[in-house]
């Protein structure tokens, strides 16, 4: 085993020990009395109640919604994303005319653009759809660019050295060379999908993790919205893991 190996083993090693040593302090916190179990409930009432709400088979449809709707329009955004930072990359208008609005929008909170979106699309699915897939695709595009505009000099003069076509040039070099920077803009952009997703269904929705936890909250049930809150960092880390396996295999 090499060191880099062994210093992601220890790092891994000791996030489950301090994510343990909290989960216990919390626990002891609630069994005590340190710790309101009326606003914050145990690990162990949290645990029970995520698998309670499972085995009814209600959460799972929560679940199901989000992870649907999360695929369909974070997908699209990371492929609009992808096309829009590479024809920046690659041309001079391109980069004119869409570089100033992505990066207008990119700063502009995407909550504040669902009452429009709602205006011109609907109170359905289509301006949920638009916010997410806006959401991502714009730091997936910035992100591209960059990564595209920042491939070091060596590569480029390799493919001319080797009389690649323009096309050749982008398949072999340019976008291997920056994919690794790529793919860390699309885990960002997954995050925002997530926080877009949660923000969405909350809003105006009947259905998807974000309804569970909105209406959780509207009567007060603690112990649901933790349970949701737990589903949501599951969620997160399992997409975030998916595209770390991914990057690692690049």
């Amino acid at each position: 085993m090499n060191l880099p190996t062994k210093s992601r083993c220890h790092s891994s090693l000791l996030s489950l020990i301090a994510t343990a040593a909290i989960i216990l302090l919390w626990q002891t916190g609630c069994d005590t009395g340190m710790i309101n179990t009326n606003f914050l409930p145990s690990p162990l009432v949290i645990g029970t109640t995520l698998f309670e709400e499972t085995m009814q088979g209600e959460l799972l449809q929560h679940i199901q919604a989000s992870i649907i709707r999360l695929l369909s329009s974070a997908s699209s955004g990371i492929i609009c994303g992808l096309l829009a930072g590479l024809a920046i990359h690659l041309s001079t208008m391109t980069r004119s005319v869409l570089s100033p609005w992505i990066s207008s929008l990119f700063a502009v909170p995407k909550i504040a653009l669902l009452p429009l979106l709602v205006m011109w699309l609907g109170t359905g699915e289509s301006s949920r759809f638009a916010m997410i897939a806006l959401g991502v695709a714009l730091p997936t595009a910035i992100y591209t660019w960059h990564s595209l505009d920042h491939v070091e000099y060596k590569w480029i003069e390799l493919g001319k050295a080797l009389r690649l076509s323009r096309y050749q040039a982008i398949r072999h070099i340019l976008l291997p060379a920056a994919l690794p920077n790529i793919l860390t803009g699309i885990r960002l952009s997954t995050t925002i999908g997530i926080i877009l997703l949660t923000a969405a269904e909350m809003l105006g929705s009947s259905s998807g993790v974000g309804f569970y936890l909105m209406n959780a909250g509207n009567l007060a049930l603690v112990e649901q919205m933790m349970s949701g809150i737990v589903v949501l960092i599951l969620l997160a880390n399992g997409f975030n893991l998916l595209l770390a396996l991914v990057s690692g295999c690049n």
